[in-house]
């Protein structure tokens, strides 16, 4: 929002000088978002089996906020409907085939380490004094 402020009283035909202020929200949260392409990448994770990182990731997905689960499935649906439409269109093409397939391989690229950093946020911090 900007604020305009008048310098002073002056005939019709006068410049008039606007300042501009820029506006801070206190409450902003910035986004630190680190790409994990791999469980193994995820620090709270280490030392645990394939099963155990991937039960963890799944109880940690479970916590995720409404607006990041909604992100993570439209960018999967960005990556799934155009395969089912080459799918269709291998009528007129069998090349829209092997598009659609390399969309398909490409898709753990794209889809999962979104969800490994989206995820990664609310994954606890085990302490080894709890233990005892």
């Amino acid at each position: 929002m900007c604020y305009l402020k008048k310098t002073q009283s002056l005939p019709q035909n006068t410049i008039i000088h606007f300042h501009a202020h820029s506006v801070q929200y206190p409450n902003k949260q910035e986004l630190n978002l680190k790409i994990y392409t791999s469980t193994k990448n995820i620090p709270q994770l280490k030392g645990l089996s394939v099963t155990e990182r991937m039960a963890v990731l799944e109880s940690a997905a479970k916590k995720m906020t409404i607006p990041e689960k909604t992100l993570l499935n439209i960018i999967k649906l960005l990556v799934i409907v155009p395969t089912f439409t080459l799918v269709l269109r291998a009528v007129e093409s069998w090349w829209s085939l092997a598009w659609a397939g390399l969309i398909l391989l490409l898709y753990p690229l794209f889809v999962k380490p979104l969800q490994y950093s989206l995820s990664a946020k609310y994954i606890k911090v085990k302490n080894p004094e709890e233990d005892k």
